[in-house]
């Protein structure tokens, strides 16, 4: 969900709230916590860290220093040293809006959606016509599917506030999510009419063109979701990624160079650590990463973690030109440690999951790293999704992503198919150089045989059919998924979405010719 996180209240409720400072150098602490406020604002998160730890050095219960402290941990990547924090903030003062809000957000991150609502209708109670509230509330509720409650809450929000341009994008969204095609478009066209802001623009060029789509009409959800495209590419957060997005295509070229099959064959066997044996989910974005996760999840064996960047000790050290030849002498113990910090994340991302279950490591965009997988986890298990090139592309394309210097690729179509090949070909280059063991899955396999390719993928990891495979989107619907395809797992399996680049073969056509060796290669026609 979008992370509207509070740094502090609202200047009246806060002056209600706060009482007299007492203790040392009440100025001063007020100005650590601002600059730690300023540092998290403009994406500085251990200079926030370093402000708080200033602060609660000199007052140990300052709530604001702790809630403050666990935002920072929160962009570092530390989800549960996040919400030790900002539940012990919330424990000193259990009705504060900032900190229940701030809770609810960090526990629906983590899948924990029935805890996230309580947090967020403890902050609401509070604070009643608190919009950035309800707007928290409302995403939940329709990202955990609970459509009927998010459109109460959008009723309630739209009697503060009825000409809300981003009330009326939510319940457009929901009349689309609810079938209700024509009033989600008269709503959705309205808003564009009136010329709404940048970001709320491009996230309605974005609704109009699915609602489009699912009317049948391409063309127009192809020049809708260009415009959405264009502005999302305009934003400053786009321009500042654009150098980093095309040193990542420079970088990920390079590790052709590095991944040799001479080279891999002396990095020798397992380390015999008796650390469990990893499994990672892997395959292009949009290939069906996120209904195999659930798949797995639903077995009483198994937990998907769902891209929780696990491998990031190790891509922090090595992914950059000048540290990618070091993977050839690292020692024993180095290896060890990199492994340990890769587990300690991975049980730290699972959260709550039996400790019985297998974990299941799911990150699409791991398919770029297997490399680095054969150097530290030579005994790992890879599945790897694959879905038919032409309708992976043209669903990047189509998405709503949060940008990354990954995701910002698919702003386009020409760079998604060009990100395609780029990705795909260094796929077909581990495929053929490295030992690691993989299984294959095709999406559409997946779907037109659930059982036979779902024994295949459990047996592949050492666990027996359950049917309670079978019945995935019941529990899916109860879990906060944060990829795209939250709103399609809660279904129960459809064939829909095979073939659909037929649809658009006319704006797809000149991009064919670099399609048709995956196409060949992965058994399509």
């Amino acid at each position: 969900m979008k992370k509207r996180f509070f740094l502090r209240q609202r200047e009246k409720a806060a002056e209600e709230a706060a009482p007299a400072k007492k203790g040392p150098a009440p100025q001063e602490i007020t100005r650590m916590l601002a600059t730690a406020g300023h540092c998290l604002e403009s994406g500085q998160p251990t200079a926030a860290e370093g402000w708080c730890r200033r602060v609660l050095a000199l007052e140990p219960a300052n709530t604001d220093a702790l809630n403050l402290r666990g935002l920072a941990a929160a962009q570092l990547g530390r989800p549960e040293v996040a919400m030790e924090l900002v539940g012990r903030a919330l424990a000193a003062k259990p009705q504060n809006p900032v900190y229940n809000c701030n809770l609810g957000i960090l526990l629906a991150e983590a899948g924990r959606a029935g805890e996230a609502l309580d947090c967020f209708e403890r902050a609401l109670a509070a604070q009643p016509d608190n919009l950035q509230v309800l707007a928290n509330l409302i995403e939940l509720y329709e990202k955990t599917n609970q459509l009927d409650k998010a459109r109460q809450g959008v009723e309630q929000a739209l009697r503060f506030q009825p000409r809300s341009s981003s009330l009326r994008h939510h319940l457009a969204k929901l009349e689309f999510r609810q079938g209700n095609l024509n009033r989600a478009r008269v709503i959705a066209s309205g808003l564009l009419d009136e010329e709404p802001g940048h970001e709320l623009a491009q996230k309605t060029w974005h609704l109009l063109a699915q609602i489009c789509d699912r009317q049948g009409e391409s063309y127009q959800a192809y020049k809708a979701m260009q415009r959405a495209n264009l502005l999302a590419a305009a934003t400053p957060l786009a321009k500042k990624q654009e150098p980093m997005r095309l040193e990542l295509l420079q970088l990920l070229k390079r590790q052709r160079a590095v991944f040799r099959r001479d080279r891999v064959q002396e990095w020798g066997a397992p380390l015999g650590d008796r650390l469990p044996r990893p499994v990672f989910l892997v395959g292009f974005p949009r290939s069906g990463t996120t209904l195999a996760g659930q798949l797995l999840t639903a077995h009483p064996g198994a937990h998907t973690v769902d891209e929780a960047r696990t491998l990031d000790p190790i891509l922090r050290d090595f992914f950059r030109a000048d540290r990618l030849e070091r993977l050839a002498s690292l020692g024993r113990q180095e290896l060890l440690d990199y492994r340990q910090k890769y587990f300690g994340r991975l049980q730290e991302a699972a959260g709550g999951a039996p400790g019985n279950r297998l974990l299941v490591d799911k990150n699409p965009l791991y398919i770029c790293y297997l490399g680095f997988i054969q150097r530290f986890f030579p005994e790992a298990r890879v599945i790897v999704m694959h879905r038919d090139p032409r309708d992976t592309c043209l669903s990047n394309f189509m998405q709503d992503f949060t940008l990354t210097p990954y995701l910002q690729n698919f702003l386009t179509l020409e760079n998604t198919v060009g990100f395609y090949e780029t990705v795909m070909g260094l796929y077909s280059h581990y495929r053929r150089t490295l030992p690691l063991e993989i299984l294959e899955v095709r999406y559409e396999d997946l779907v037109t045989d659930l059982r036979g390719q779902m024994e295949r993928m459990l047996g592949f990891i050492g666990l027996e059919w359950d049917e309670a495979v079978t019945t995935f989107f019941e529990g899916a619907g109860q879990r906060f998924i944060r990829t795209p395809s939250y709103q399609q797992v809660v279904q129960p399996l459809y064939a829909s979405a095979m073939g659909r680049w037929k649809t658009y073969e006319v704006q797809l056509a000149e991009h064919m010719p670099a399609l048709q060796l995956y196409v060949d290669a992965f058994g399509y026609r």
